[in-house]
């Protein structure tokens, strides 16, 4: 494989991966911060170290919200097999 091939191959991989982490963040896990959905949001694969557990981690930038209490609401995604809806993961945290 030549280098120029390399490039292309790996090129299309990070193309694929950063469908993958856009369609995630759109429709699969979308987030919202105090009941506004977080437009930019962004994810990354990452892996704990210690489980070795993949997943996805994201950051959002909370400087600008005002002192006290917030909530951040992780969707789950819909499963073919079930009827009911997923309920969302909700983290209160303080600033």
């Amino acid at each position: 494989m030549t280098g120029a091939d390399e490039t292309e191959r790996r090129s299309a991989a990070e193309l694929r991966t950063a469908a993958v982490l856009d369609c995630a963040a759109a429709t699969l896990h979308p987030v919202a911060l105090d009941g506004v959905a977080v437009a930019d949001l962004r994810y990354d694969i990452a892996e704990d170290p210690e489980s070795g557990l993949r997943g996805f981690v994201a950051m959002i930038d909370v400087r600008e919200l005002p002192r006290g209490r917030h909530e951040l609401v992780v969707a789950r995604p819909v499963r073919p097999d079930r009827e009911e809806l997923p309920e969302p993961a909700i983290i209160p945290f303080w600033r």
